[in-house]
């Protein structure tokens, strides 16, 4: 009897260790590694039960990992999703709210710097500019692998896909030294939906599950990657979403607009060494990803931190009551910032959600999923309550997008480009939004973001005339939509038409004051006018607010080659170097420069580098066909102004000039004559058509 008494008090001691092993930091710390997926909605990952999908690496890590089914984001937008998943701190208190004008503040601790101090190698390689390392989660990471150098023409969406991310951090994982974090994000499954061969033509009724299903086959890479260097049982590695998609549920296309469970419910799961896997039904949100990493390596949890150590669940996945009735805190201000519409929040606590809004609503999701069948009108005790646990976790009233006065982009200004701007008497570059008298609902006006999708689909083939109509449909029941703005502004730019085109803008900077790409548009129209004083006022503006963009300095340095202002061209570019801006836009402004310099060997370099980024840069080809001219290559001139004319077969200037190369320097009189003459038929009032009269003429008489 004593025996068996000796062997069942070893044998519970050993279940013991056995089951908190997993949950103890091992001697050697482990390597970690945090996968975000951009735009990814559970409910469409295999391992979620999704059956018309294959994602067999996803569904096999997850297979081996402690999976939470019931994972949500505080945004559904990129910058702020990620902001909370580095710090474990909500939106309101990190004050990351959109994505493009704000920054993390450099006082806030990221996981990167907590496990810096605990001499970890870091490492992050993101794919979208939207993370761009301006924006502040760089913080505490040794290599921060951003796409800085990818940009093409100053768009916010530019990616890289799985397949040159995974490439980037493959190559330092084979040079890596542990213990490190390495942070890789994913973007692919973001709007535009264009997976490449074969997920396009296995997909190509769901676009949207087949970018999933190639970033999938990446994962895999780059899983195999680890794998052949590291103990794959030995690695703790973190999946997560960033936020959903709306794929038209409650007739939202993409994401951003609302907090329904489209959006905001993600996939995430933890893989950690010896630890059994899982499915747990609690909720959790992305904020406890650094709380459960601090807690899983036996670092102190610092008392600001609003997410929780999820390790308690883990460990005792059988008790319901490890954080009873716990509320997680969800906002949106992307409708504000973009539409002039109203922000909402939103509470979730157990079953129930609550979304404040102009028109609020209340969702049991238990009985509800779908959010379909709103009770707010209802239930008077429940939103009462949520009320005030909103203003209990803001300790006062909840921030509000007019609140709002720092943390942008303009922090971080250069105190030069604040002199100057002071000196054309712009003295402030605080962001400033005026409270609006009335604001509407999403709920009321999302129907226009489908014509808004029909005006842009067509202003891309170039029909203005018809998405201009459509723009001023919008106009007329949203006077304050930003993109509608912007857009007749660029319908009415490319028509040649700049007065109108620098009306709208205006209007949409009024509304809009702080916004740079705007800025930048301004700019341009008034440098196409010939008003290079105004032009530069709105681009140290822009500056002032985004001190790194780089449509804002390519501009610049065309405003000072133009005019002759040499000197300050060359500061501008000093000033690039200095940040290491790298993009296309930047590259050929540059070239312009050397070009004005006779520096051709190296504006022609620029000019290519910048045309690897953005092949179809109409000016730049031709300014590239310029120099091959002025070095006597002939016929790579020749090839590049026909390529030129490809993207541009209107342009009757490059043509007849093109016809006299063809004439004088090829005697192909043929084809001299064929462009000359559809020249002169294009632009019989051209100052030079007299010229390109005289040239056919001589050709038809010879």
């Amino acid at each position: 009897m004593i025996f068996k008494y000796i062997w069942l008090c070893f044998f519970s001691i050993c279940t013991i260790i056995l089951f908190t092993v997993p949950l103890l930091a091992e001697t050697q710390p482990p390597n970690i590694i945090l996968i975000t997926l951009d735009t990814v909605r559970a409910d469409h990952i295999g391992f979620y039960g999704y059956k018309t999908i294959e994602t067999p690496n996803i569904d096999a890590l997850a297979a081996k990992s402690v999976t939470f089914l019931n994972a949500y984001t505080p945004s559904p937008m990129t910058l702020p999703s990620h902001a909370s998943i580095l710090t474990g701190l909500y939106p309101q208190t990190h004050n990351v709210h959109d994505n493009d004008i704000f920054q993390l503040r450099k006082s806030i601790e990221t996981i990167a710097e907590f496990l810096k101090k605990k001499n970890y190698n870091t490492a992050a390689f993101v794919s979208s500019t939207i993370l761009n390392a301006h924006y502040g989660l760089n913080q505490g990471f040794d290599t921060y692998d951003d796409l800085n150098k990818y940009w093409s023409g100053g768009n916010i969406a530019v990616e890289r896909h799985a397949e040159t991310t995974t490439s980037s951090a493959c190559d330092w994982i084979q040079k890596s030294q542990s213990p490190f974090l390495l942070w890789i994000h994913y973007f692919d499954p973001h709007f535009p939906y264009n997976p490449p061969d074969p997920y396009s033509e296995k997909y190509k009724d769901k676009p949207y599950d087949g970018e999933i299903a190639y970033m999938d086959y990446f994962i895999g890479e780059l899983l195999s990657c680890l794998y052949k260097k590291y103990n794959k049982d030995k690695l703790v590695i973190i999946v997560a979403g960033d936020h959903g998609e709306g794929l038209n549920d409650h007739e939202e296309e993409k994401h951003g607009i609302f907090l329904y469970n489209s959006t905001v419910k993600v996939p995430f799961f933890i893989k950690i060494p010896q630890q059994k896997p899982l499915k747990l039904n609690e909720n959790v949100c992305l904020v406890d990803i650094v709380p459960t990493l601090l807690d899983y390596l036996s670092i102190p949890l610092p008392q600001y931190l609003e997410g929780k150590s999820l390790l308690p669940l883990i460990s005792n996945p059988s008790e319901t009551n490890t954080y009873p009735d716990r509320i997680f805190f969800l906002e949106t201000f992307m409708p504000f910032y973009t539409y002039r519409w109203s922000h909402l929040f939103a509470i979730v606590q157990n079953n129930t959600k609550y979304i404040k809004a102009p028109s609020s609503e209340l969702y049991f999701l238990d009985k509800d999923p779908a959010e379909k069948n709103n009770l707010f009108d209802k239930q008077k005790e429940l939103p009462q309550k949520f009320e005030k646990s909103l203003l209990q976790f803001f300790k006062k009233q909840p921030i509000e997008p007019w609140d709002i006065k720092q943390y942008y982009s303009s922090t971080e200004a250069d105190s030069s480009i604040k002199e100057k701007l002071k000196s054309l008497g712009y003295a402030s570059t605080a962001p400033s939004f005026n409270k609006p008298a009335s604001i509407p609902d999403p709920k009321n006006v999302i129907y226009l973001l489908k014509k808004l999708s029909v005006a842009e689909s067509l202003f891309q083939k170039g029909i203005f005339n018809e998405a201009m109509v459509i723009l001023e449909e919008i106009l007329q029941k949203d006077k304050e939509n930003g993109p509608a703005l912007s857009g007749m502004s660029e319908c009415y730019m490319y028509m040649g038409r700049l007065n109108e085109a620098l009306t709208y803008i205006l209007k949409a900077i009024e509304i809009y004051p702080n916004n740079d790409s705007l800025l930048v548009t301004a700019a341009s129209i008034y440098k196409n006018m010939g008003k290079h004083d105004e032009s530069e006022k709105y681009l140290l503006k822009a500056l002032s607010i985004n001190p790194v963009n780089p449509r804002a300095y390519a501009h610049l340095i065309n405003i000072y080659v133009n005019t002759n202002k040499l000197d300050k061209a060359t500061a501008v570019i000093e000033e690039i170097k200095k940040k290491n801006l790298q993009s296309a836009d930047i590259y050929f402004a540059e070239s312009l420069y050397l070009l004005q310099q006779q520096k051709l060997d190296e504006a022609r370099q620029l000019i290519e580098k910048g045309l690897k980024l953005a092949p179809n840069s109409s000016s730049a080809i031709a300014n590239l066909a310029k120099i091959y001219y002025l070095q006597s290559k002939i016929d790579k001139a020749i090839e590049l102004w026909e390529q030129y004319l490809t993207l541009n077969p209107d342009n009757a200037e490059i043509m007849a000039f093109l016809g006299s190369v063809y004439w004088n320097n090829k005697k192909n009189k043929a084809k001299a004559d064929q462009l000359l003459s559809r020249a002169i038929e294009l632009a019989p009032e051209h100052p030079d058509a007299n010229q390109w009269y005289t040239i056919l003429a001589t050709i038809r008489r010879d």
